[in-house]
């Protein structure tokens, strides 16, 4: 599997309307939700998963970045995104740092490796501060992908 083919051009987001962390959340799930492969999840339902998971543990890891990510019953693939706040957005990280670029994950539940394959491999992408600077410098979703995918170095593994 590798991060390009799962990393959707239309989830893909700069700036945000929200102002908090719960907001934010909903805009994730409302951006995911352009996916044709969650046109059968209703976005409450995005929303709900989404927020669960942040309830066990934030994903704001710190130094600018978090990951939000759900399992959803039923998808046939993994939908990949990311929103870019350059103005930062309190996301309960761990360094208490404002958070500016979120790349969600929302995966089919039956495929648990292949989930926890993608949070490594995004992980390696913007845990570089090289990498999350450019992407706070750009200004269009299709230049931002770009940017992500020239971080990714190298394949992910299948989970199986």
């Amino acid at each position: 599997m590798k991060l390009l083919s799962v990393l959707r051009p239309e989830c893909i987001q700069i700036g945000a309307k929200a102002t908090d962390k719960d907001g934010v959340i909903k805009e994730i799930a409302s951006i995911a939700k352009r996916s044709a492969l969650l046109a059968d999840v209703d976005e409450s339902v995005l929303y709900k998963s989404l927020k669960d998971r942040e309830q066990i543990g934030s994903t704001g890891f710190g130094r600018r970045i978090a990951i939000p990510h759900c399992a959803l019953k039923g998808l046939s693939d993994f939908v990949v995104g990311l929103l870019i706040v350059p103005r930062g957005i309190d996301f309960d990280a761990l360094d208490g740092e404002p958070t500016k670029v979120l790349a969600f994950i929302v995966g089919p539940s039956e495929r648990r490796n292949d989930h926890i394959h993608l949070l490594s491999g995004i992980s390696r992408v913007i845990n570089r501060s090289d990498a999350v600077d450019e992407l706070l410098s750009m200004r269009k979703p299709e230049t931002a992908r770009e940017s992500f995918l020239r971080h990714v170095v190298d394949k992910l593994p299948t989970g199986e």
